[in-house]
């Protein structure tokens, strides 16, 4: 049976970093780790966004 998470987190950034993010064209992107069949951990990419402000919040 599958488990249920939920997960918050809050990004802050001041007005130049985030213009500077904006303007040059970067991605925010949201990994998760997931375990593999074989053992090894394989990075999941979970979301990606160009939607962002000196305030984030990521539920």
């Amino acid at each position: 049976m599958p488990v249920s998470s939920s997960f918050e987190i809050t990004i802050t950034m001041s007005d130049d970093t985030t213009n500077r993010l904006v303007d040059e064209g970067f991605y925010l992107y949201g990994f998760k780790a997931v375990n593999s069949s074989t053992g090894g951990g394989k990075p999941l990419v979970w979301f990606v966004t160009d939607d962002y402000a000196t305030s984030t919040n990521i539920t």
